[in-house]
């Protein structure tokens, strides 16, 4: 079958025209989200001729974008539907392999979806179970393998992403900020997300994957997407997003033997003039760009006056109060965890999760839980530094980033049980 996939009498790889197809039929749903039905079609039924070949396992990223807004007929997931071919794509190829080290956040996971998400949502468990070890299986099986190939798909699918949220701007968050005492409304970039800081997570991996690998080694294809990208995240007027952006850039330039002086200089020169010009960009009508500095002039504005609820929109009082009842609850509850407040759902004490996917591990995983989930992840990051060291091989480079990217987005995202947050976790 791989073979009869390869090309036709005219010599067009008939795959790649399969993957152009799914990669954008999603984009239909920009023009009418009725097609929702059609597009789900085309993407399962292209993946059903592709199951065969190996190159089925590139299919994947599309769904790290791309989630409720596909449906089958009846309302059916696609994810779903595909999440099942993939499984089985996995366990038939008598290739898997699953890392011993992944084992032990995992079995924490395991655990507190059997012993607490059970007691309120027996459906959801088995869910959050099975879709976090299709991920482990997937990145233990082909992920590690093909990180270049991986990532040019992931880039691929953001891509889509941020065309359907260009197209779809009525999804839009409409939100109003405070500068010099007057309410402005701004308009913030979602792609095909609810949310602008969550899509800002998976923006910044896209937009490092095309920096540090040899995905597009013609410039002229990758300074184009690369502005795309960076003009998309610009847009959702994200500040986490924007200060992980040049945090991330500045371990780059640091780790990186590839990042000549004359670059730095120039990221830094263009920078200060940005910040330098705020006033005059946020009173100017450039799109994107407007908006963008109206929220960091805003936010500065919120720094001066020292009010950290404020900056943090909120989030500083759900953290101590968050913290505060983890610290009054029973020695057992404290060591071993057991509440219930995750993305999919919480217990009626507590009125929202605590957007920092620390402090949810505390009263989720308790003490030790968390010791072993924060331990594999600072083992596996300081294994890729040492690894990147001794190769010099770029995909241990972007491994390293991607790890400091969670690491950072953990402090002001609540990000349990999303298995698009965990995949990149495990990886």
């Amino acid at each position: 079958m791989e073979k009869t996939l390869n090309e036709n009498k005219s010599g067009i790889k008939l795959v790649n025209v399969l993957f152009c197809v799914i990669y954008l039929a999603p984009i239909l749903l920009a023009i009418n989200p009725n097609l929702t039905t059609i597009s789900s079609i085309i993407i399962i039924g292209f993946s059903i001729i592709l199951w065969g070949s190996n190159k089925f396992y590139y299919i994947f990223p599309l769904f790290i974008l791309f989630g409720g807004e596909l449906l089958l007929p009846g309302d059916i997931s696609t994810y779903r539907v595909f999440s099942l071919l993939l499984f089985f794509k996995i366990i038939f190829s008598k290739k898997l392999t699953i890392e011993k080290a992944i084992l032990f956040p995992f079995s924490i996971i395991i655990l507190y979806c059997l012993l607490v998400i059970a007691l309120y949502n027996y459906t959801l468990s088995f869910l959050i179970i099975f879709d976090l070890l299709l991920i482990i299986m997937y990145t233990s099986t082909f992920i590690r393998n093909n990180i270049t190939q991986f990532f040019t798909y992931y880039v691929f699918a953001t891509v889509s992403s941020c065309v359907y949220g260009w197209f779809m701007q009525a999804l839009n968050i409409k939100t109003f900020i405070n500068i010099d005492n007057q309410w402005v409304q701004v308009s913030r970039f979602v792609g095909s997300f609810p949310d602008p800081n969550y899509f800002g997570f998976f923006i910044n991996i896209a937009i490092f994957a095309v920096i540090i690998l040899n995905i597009f080694r013609n410039k002229s294809i990758k300074i184009p997407i690369l502005i795309f990208l960076y003009v998309s995240l610009l847009s959702t007027l994200s500040i986490t997003g924007f200060i992980c952006n040049v945090l991330m850039l500045g371990v780059y330039f640091a780790l990186s033997k590839k990042a000549k002086i004359k670059y730095i200089l120039t990221v830094l020169a263009i920078g200060a003039l940005l910040f330098l010009n705020l006033d005059f960009l946020a009173s100017a009508n450039y799109p994107a760009i407007s908006d963008a500095a109206k929220r960091i002039t805003s936010q500065l504005s919120i720094g001066t006056d020292k009010d950290t609820s404020a900056l943090t929109t909120g989030r500083s009082d759900i953290w101590k109060e968050h913290l505060e009842y983890y610290l009054q609850q029973p020695i057992t509850k404290i060591l071993f965890g057991g509440n219930y407040v995750t993305d999919a759902g919480m217990e009626p004490k507590f009125n929202n999760v605590s957007h920092q996917a620390y402090i949810d591990m505390l009263l989720n995983f308790g003490l030790l839980g968390t010791l072993v989930m924060i331990l594999f992840l600072i083992i596996i990051t300081l294994k890729y530094v040492s690894s990147y060291f001794k190769t010099k091989n770029e995909e241990y480079l972007l491994l390293v980033i991607i790890k400091i990217i969670w690491a950072f987005y953990a402090f002001g995202l609540s990000m349990f049980p999303s298995w698009k947050f965990n995949l990149f976790f495990f990886l």
